[in-house]
């Protein structure tokens, strides 16, 4: 995230987006009222932190407590819901149509391996949102499957411990 992807760029033009399905899905909403709530509370609480929600559900009602914040005007809570789904789909959808590694930066990490430099891509933040993230950019293509380590997944394998420093020993 904003190293070798700018993800704060895929978020803004992702925003983008956002706004223009927000005013056609519900009409009067104030789209920076909308963005602005959906940002706090993704800088709050990005994820259901006991995994009983799904992410895209949960960052859905990320969106709809932004939308239900702007009040009556809107319509009835339990109407906003819907639209609210539609608006997390495009958010992850454009996010992830544009994340891709910065110029040049597959030819250092390529000219790192050439010298003999053991590069790994370690994750953190939700287990499957990453895994998006790693996908669409093409990492483990890049890095090899075993030097991509998505944080998270290691206790939905039933692995609790830290990866053994031996990943970062010299191939």
């Amino acid at each position: 995230d904003d190293t070798l992807v700018l993800t704060s760029k895929c978020d803004e033009l992702a925003f983008v987006e956002v706004g223009k399905l927000a005013t056609e899905l519900i009409p009067g909403v104030d789209v920076a009222a909308l963005i602005s709530g959906f940002r706090k509370g993704m800088k709050e609480t990005p994820w259901d932190k006991e995994h009983k929600v799904h992410v895209d559900e949960w960052r859905a009602g990320l969106w709809h407590a932004s939308l239900v914040a702007q009040g009556a005007r809107l319509g009835d809570p339990e109407a906003l819901m819907p639209p609210a789904r539609k608006l997390q789909a495009e958010y992850r959808d454009v996010r992830l149509s544009h994340f891709r590694f910065l110029d040049g930066a597959e030819d250092m990490v390529r000219r790192m391996n050439e010298s003999g430099l053991k590069t790994v891509i370690i994750t953190n933040g939700h287990h499957e949102v990453q895994r998006q993230k790693v996908e669409a950019c093409g990492a483990v293509g890049l890095f090899g499957a075993p030097n991509v380590l998505v944080g998270g997944e290691e206790v939905l394998a039933g692995r609790h411990e830290k990866p053994h420093p031996s990943i970062f020993a010299k191939a």
